[in-house]
């Protein structure tokens, strides 16, 4: 999966680090995260060449190389900021079964770190990653929650993620242990359950409790007197 405002770089790093395991029939976590590690690094200095030095007929090399002594100390400091502005954009979720079958989730952001999520066996990317990561961090979703509830956890986080740039179309599938792929119920029947009976709603004695504590419980305070001046 993938997610980003430039998303003009995920072809190009997805086709690297698959030609970069191919001829493998069975890979390791740290094989596919060096994999697309490289990609992702490959792709940021081939995007920050295009956009500052290529003007200059300069790589990446070149410019660190001989920068300083070619521009000055002034602009080959102005143009490595320019250059370090520059992100890829975009990051990437991978998960799947290592050569011993075992399960991994791991995430690819700027500027090309690698980050193992294992530990949790969930994680989220893009606009909406902060509320979906709350929604199912609150549920204590973890790797041992039934197939039933964590769908629905899954989902819900979905939901809550809605309205911060992400949409309210959603596709829920299951990776099966024999890498099969099969698509899950109706996301539109778990969404209807959820905005009937799940999605969090003011209690209506609210109203009434905070008036009540306020009444009891706020203090007013009075501002201290000045001295006479």
């Amino acid at each position: 999966m993938f997610a980003g405002n430039d998303v003009s770089r995920v072809v190009p790093v997805v086709k690297q680090a698959t030609n970069a395991l191919q001829g493998r029939d069975r890979c390791s976590r740290t094989d596919v995260e060096e994999a697309m590690r490289m990609a992702f690094q490959h792709q940021l200095i081939e995007k920050q060449t295009d956009s500052v030095l290529a003007r200059y007929g300069l790589n990446m090399a070149e410019f660190l190389g001989t920068g300083l002594s070619n521009f000055g100390e002034a602009i080959f400091s102005a143009m490595k900021y320019q250059l370090d502005q520059i992100q890829l954009d975009c990051s990437f979720l991978i998960f799947g079964r290592d050569e011993l079958g075992d399960a991994h989730i791991l995430t690819v952001e700027d500027p090309g770190v690698v980050c193992n999520h294992d530990l949790y066996g969930f994680w989220a990317i893009g606009s909406g990653a902060n509320r979906a990561l709350s929604s199912l961090f609150f549920q204590h979703y973890n790797i041992a929650t039934v197939e039933w509830k964590a769908l629905y956890y899954i989902a819900e986080a979905k939901f809550m993620a809605e309205g911060s740039g992400v949409g309210d179309k959603t596709l829920v599938l299951i990776k099966r242990r024999n890498g099969h792929s099969v698509a899950c119920l109706s996301s539109r029947l778990l969404k209807n359950l959820w905005q009937d009976k799940g999605q969090p709603k003011i209690p209506t004695e609210t109203e009434a409790t905070v008036a009540a504590s306020l009444e009891k419980e706020f203090i007013e305070l009075s501002p201290p007197e000045l001295p006479p001046t």
